[in-house]
């Protein structure tokens, strides 16, 4: 009798003390829902989250290509004198790019010529295209292809030459910058050149193709991103500034910056910046052609020290003349004097 009694009991108050259980439980649950972080919210309601990762240059697996022939080892060759054989080492060992233009009689064999050491030495190659109709507006670089057919086939001589191997091009410095030379059939011809060689470079599975916009102290960030547009940037990888400039590493990543504020795009364009002569920076007035008193910059590397930024590339080559300026030989001439100085 006891034992049934005690049955009927046990059934009589399970529901309530098993409720009771179970309501303590949510309590419970909700108590320690509230003391978690927002932070902690996704992952208990199974949403994934990750971690923003920095940015990556995308050229980041590779090592630049440093010619072992290039024109300062070749100048350096011919000098006796121990000291400035020494100077112009800083020069000489460096990764510095190949310009291309109009003095090429078989581009595309020059083209392959170079890309195929590089490509042997396992390094990447930095090539600059430089013979846009009306370059330098007819001033000490003046020069070019005479037409837009002849610029198109000249474009597609220096891809043959590239071949589907590994390289970055740097598209007609100035040719964004140097625009108030020209009528308005000449700046849509410019515009639809650059388009078109963009589009041509970068069906090469390895290029990464970075179009000239100028340095900090010439255009304004708005009128330029304006100007890359119409000239196709978004097709490109990103931009170079500071081209056989001088402004500071600070002044042209701050300018670069402006540029990507303006060029918002998915995915995101990158950058790269000449760091050949801006070791001392500017001159007071801006000076441009030849000006005295300049350093080498910051070695070439790749490198992602800022969002965006792809690497320092010396695109112009330390000890070439601007032009008959302050000095100076023709554009594009070696000379020997200002190199030393620059290596100092």
């Amino acid at each position: 009798m006891i034992r049934n009694d005690f049955i009927k009991t046990r059934r009589r108050y399970r529901t309530p003390i098993v409720a009771t259980a179970i309501g303590l439980c949510v309590l419970a649950g909700l108590a320690l829902a509230v003391t978690k972080t927002p932070e902690s919210w996704p992952s208990q309601l199974g949403i994934q989250t990750s971690t923003p990762q920095p940015y990556k240059s995308r050229l980041e697996s590779w090592q630049l290509y440093a010619d072992p022939l290039n024109y300062a080892a070749k100048e350096q060759a011919q000098i006796t004198d121990p000291s400035k054989k020494a100077t112009l080492s800083k020069i000489s060992q460096q990764p510095i790019a190949e310009w291309f233009g109009d003095w090429n009689t078989n581009v595309a064999a020059d083209v392959d010529r170079y890309v195929t050491a590089a490509t042997e030495a396992r390094q990447l190659p930095v090539i600059v295209t430089y013979n846009i109709p009306n370059r330098d507006c007819g001033s000490f670089s003046a020069g070019g292809t005479t037409s837009e057919s002849a610029y198109r086939e000249w474009v597609r001589a220096v891809s043959s030459g590239i071949a589907g191997r590994a390289a970055v091009v740097i598209v007609e410095p100035d040719a964004t910058s140097q625009l108030t030379c020209l009528n308005a059939v000449q700046k849509k011809s410019r515009f639809a050149l650059l388009n078109e060689s963009i589009v041509e470079l970068k069906k090469l599975p390895q290029t990464s193709v970075y179009l000239d916009a100028g340095n900090a102290g010439w255009i304004d960030a708005a009128t330029m991103s304006k100007a890359l547009i119409e000239s196709g940037v978004f097709k490109a990888d990103g931009v170079s500034v500071n081209v056989a400039n001088y402004y500071s590493n600070d002044e042209s990543h701050a300018y670069a910056q402006r540029l990507l504020g303006q060029l918002k795009h998915t995915p995101a364009l990158g950058y790269v910046i000449d760091t050949s002569r801006n070791g001392n920076g500017t001159t007071g007035i801006s000076q441009w052609c030849n000006p005295a008193g300049r350093l080498l910059g910051r070695a070439p590397e790749i490198t992602s020290d800022r969002s965006g930024h792809d690497g320092y590339l010396w695109i112009k080559k330390p000890g070439a003349s601007d032009g008959t300026c302050g000095g100076g030989p023709a554009a594009g001439q070696w000379w020997l004097d200002r190199a030393l100085e620059l290596a100092r």
